[in-house]
């Protein structure tokens, strides 16, 4: 009789801790919720034509398939262009998407480092599609497949090359037979300027990524890297 009630009195304290961490749970929630309208009270508008004028539109990142965007995103995309198209902003800022960019490339340039290492006998590859094919006897690609599966792929709002890269040779061939080269160049540049981004993203061997911001990023810094009035390193 003892082990029993021990039992039921261990379910009843393991019952009330589990009810009072859905409380706070739920408390938190709510006062999430509450803060967020008090902070957003006379900033929330249900149409454009309320909104104060402005210097930029900043569009959350969504996700975007096959170069078009997600119905959400859409919807954002829609409304800050009818905010610039009435003049209320002057430039629109898609913020997820260059973000994604950014760390695409910086995966692509770790990418070549270890496929030079491992299997380019010291070069580099020139096409995406190669950095997804693994060397032999292995299953792990140097990239992943969202970037590898066609020469210029599009992920989130950007599309991507990879080339030899300026004052380029030819090097060995890799540990799968594919001809590889002493230098690399990749890009990423918005699909649609202005919309899916605003500044256009380049890299090379050296390691460091930098940014053109001219025409809303409608194209990728271009070799020799040189710091102007839209091109600067951003790493």
């Amino acid at each position: 009789m003892r082990s029993v009630g021990r039992k039921l009195l261990r379910a009843r304290r393991i019952a009330g801790a589990v009810l009072v961490v859905a409380f706070l749970g739920l408390a938190g929630v709510l006062g999430t919720n509450l803060w967020v309208a008090r902070a957003s009270d006379g900033r929330a508008f249900a149409s454009g034509s309320g909104v104060p004028s402005r210097s930029v539109a900043i569009v959350p990142g969504a996700r975007v398939h096959n170069g078009k965007p997600f119905v959400h995103l859409e919807g954002r995309l829609q409304m800050a262009l009818s905010l610039y198209q009435a003049g209320r902003v002057k430039s629109i800022l898609v913020s997820g998407n260059e973000t994604s960019a950014i760390g695409s490339m910086r995966a692509i340039n770790t990418s070549e480092v270890s496929y030079s290492a491992a299997c380019g006998q010291g070069g580099y590859a020139v096409l995406l599609t190669t950095l997804g094919v693994p060397p032999p006897g292995g299953n792990q690609a140097f990239l992943s497949n969202d970037l590898t599966q066609v020469v210029s792929p599009q992920k989130s709002g950007f599309t991507y090359t990879l080339a030899a890269g300026a004052g380029g040779a030819a090097g060995p061939n890799d540990c799968n037979g594919t001809a590889t080269n002493v230098t690399y160049y990749t890009t990423a540049v918005p699909t649609s300027p202005s919309s899916t981004g605003n500044r256009a993203f380049a890299s090379n061997q050296a390691g460091a990524i930098w940014q053109n911001v001219a025409a809303a990023g409608a194209a990728a810094p271009t070799e020799p890297f040189t710091v102007s009035a839209t091109v600067t390193p951003i790493q």
